[in-house]
């Protein structure tokens, strides 16, 4: 499977799937399909109360969509639900991404909230965030444009809390 990020900063991303491709995606996320593609829309993986926490937690549905190819040569269309760029994030291990940023994944990528305590909370940001579990490739959108940083060991940056899409747990 290939995908490219299209039209940012109103961002898209196209994947040209071939057969028993999936990709998994937010509810309103499908933009356009072309060819034999499945929709399965079900429950997050772990079940009602995982998908319960994740919806009244962490800002994302209760369900999301796989999207299935049968057929070679087919194309999906994903968009996020902000005006903003759309970025790829390669997941190997656990990331915490801002509540509504996750746009969709491939691989074995799942989701689940991590505790942000009352502190941040109480000041503006939210009680919860997500966690990655597992690898693959995720999507994120946010609004505006989103600019990568990879900081060094002791490397130290101060950035707004609402400005924050992702960030890798060793931080």
């Amino acid at each position: 499977m290939d995908y490219k990020i299209v039209k940012n900063p109103m961002g898209l991303i196209q994947f040209s799937m071939n057969k028993g491709d999936k990709v998994t995606a937010e509810a309103a996320a499908m933009v356009f399909m072309r060819g034999d593609i499945e929709t399965v829309t079900r429950m997050r993986k772990g079940g009602f109360l995982k998908s319960l926490k994740a919806a009244a937690l962490g800002g994302e549905s209760f369900f999301v969509n796989d999207f299935i190819a049968h057929t070679d040569n087919c194309t999906l269309g994903l968009t996020g639900n902000t005006l903003g760029d759309i970025e790829v994030i390669h997941v190997t291990e656990e990331f915490i991404v801002q509540s509504g940023a996750f746009v969709g994944s491939t691989g074995g990528l799942t989701l689940d909230t991590k505790w942000q305590g009352f502190t941040k909370g109480i000041f503006g940001t939210n009680l919860f965030m997500l966690k990655t579990v597992g690898t693959g490739e995720m999507f994120v959108n946010a609004w505006g444009g989103i600019i990568k940083k990879e900081l060094k060991d002791g490397e130290k940056m101060i950035l707004d809390n609402y400005q924050l899409v992702a960030l890798s747990s060793r931080a």
